[in-house]
């Protein structure tokens, strides 16, 4: 029973031991870039670094960051000889077939800052996974800050007056009419104001008469269109007119017409 209890410590011990050694073997995963500073617009480029490791079979990562502020572009893997390798979609991997001993820049990726981003410092993250020979290694990822500046609009300033009204031309006083001094070149006033010339515009000669032609008598004589007034007969009628005559009928024809009755009542 002391023989079993004793072999049984034992191999918890080196469980142990070997969990203790395990544990204390990790990688670390660094992300970096020499753009610290950036504007919406830019473009970003970025590294992935692995700390040396001597027996590495494989390794990747997945990428983290603001979606509102960067946009993944591509990436590759940047080193050599590799079984496979490939970055897309934020997530990037490679393997060898036996394992090697890495160190330094494993990846490299690109990121465009949006039109839209604001100003801020955004973290740029990743969460990485790293093999050995003997399996998986806990892994340690150092991510970066990058400082996106957006370049204040220029206050609206509300033009002067003097930008924006040309100024007002003063036209000089008309000086027909009034004399001036040639010592001082002031205006002196008159007593009275001067008439203003009036000029008749210069007829067409094609509406001109032609004084060659001898002028029409356009007056319109009493014998060709004479004038009559409404109510009253012409000068030259009533006074040649022989009145007396219509006088004459009347009578013999008011004295025919008595006889007429006169004789019938007979």
């Amino acid at each position: 029973m002391k023989k079993l209890t004793c072999i049984l410590i034992c191999v918890l011990l080196a469980a142990a031991f070997a969990v203790t050694a395990f544990a204390a073997k990790n990688a670390e995963m660094t992300l970096d870039t020499a753009q610290k500073t950036v504007s919406p617009g830019e473009t970003v480029a970025f590294t992935v670094s692995l700390a040396a490791m001597e027996d590495c079979r494989s390794a990747g990562f997945t990428l983290s960051y603001d979606e509102t502020v960067f946009e993944f572009l591509d990436g590759s893997c940047t080193l050599k000889n590799t079984l496979l390798s490939r970055v897309e979609n934020k997530v990037g991997v490679f393997a060898y077939g036996q394992a090697a001993a890495v160190s330094g820049e494993i990846f490299s990726f690109r990121l465009k800052v949006k039109d839209s981003a604001a100003a801020g410092s955004y973290t740029v993250d990743a969460k990485g996974s790293v093999r050995d020979g003997s399996g998986a290694v806990s892994t340690k990822v150092n991510g970066v800050s990058v400082a996106v500046t957006v370049e204040a609009d220029e206050p609206t300033t509300a033009p002067t007056v003097a930008e924006t009204v040309p100024p007002k031309e003063t036209k000089p006083a008309p000086t027909e009419g009034i004399p001036t001094t040639e010592e001082t070149g002031e205006l002196t006033k008159e007593t009275e104001p001067a008439t203003e010339e009036t000029t008749v515009p210069a007829l067409d000669t094609a509406l001109v008469p032609d004084e060659t032609e001898p002028e029409k008598d356009t007056q319109i004589t009493e014998s060709e269109n004479p004038v009559y007034t409404i109510g009253a007969e012409p000068e030259e009628r009533r006074n040649g007119f022989p009145w007396w005559t219509l006088v004459a009928v009347g009578i013999i024809a008011v004295g025919g017409i008595v006889f007429a009755y006169i004789r019938r009542k007979k």
